[in-house]
């Protein structure tokens, strides 16, 4: 188990910049706690906490939860895994759901591949996607 802090600050886009004059947008506040358990070669873990977020151009602060947690069977003997992350927002307005299922490749002993697919499931106007990762260990 560990409690954590995520601070992230937004940019404007460089077209948005020449108009607004000002670099960020805002940012995001993110305390969390994350609780991982093994089960052989079954790893959980979950993500959780509120989220902050603060408009430098409307001067607003809104709410929100967000809870994340995965199952991710690794191959045994191996650095692959395949599973399944579960991402749920929750504010004020909406509910938002995405299914991410993925899996990792070990390409070398320090270097991974991590494919992840985002379905949505509480919003049909929401689009899928795609997304990958490379990892290096050091």
């Amino acid at each position: 188990m560990a409690i954590a802090y995520v601070h992230e600050f937004e940019f404007n886009t460089f077209k948005q910049l020449a108009h607004h004059g000002s670099v960020f947008t805002g940012m995001r506040m993110n305390p969390v706690f994350i609780a991982a358990k093994n089960f052989n070669n079954f790893n959980t873990l979950l993500y959780t906490g509120p989220v902050i977020n603060q408009d430098y151009s409307k001067r607003s602060i809104k709410t929100a939860a967000t809870v994340n947690d995965s199952l991710m069977y690794f191959i045994p003997n191996t650095k692959n895994f395949v599973g399944i992350e579960n991402n749920m927002d929750f504010d004020n307005d909406s509910f938002h759901y995405y299914l991410r299922p993925q899996m990792k490749v070990a390409i070398k002993h320090n270097q991974m591949i991590d494919l992840l697919a985002g379905i949505p499931i509480s919003n049909e106007k929401s689009k899928g996607n795609l997304m990958t990762r490379i990892i290096f260990e050091l």
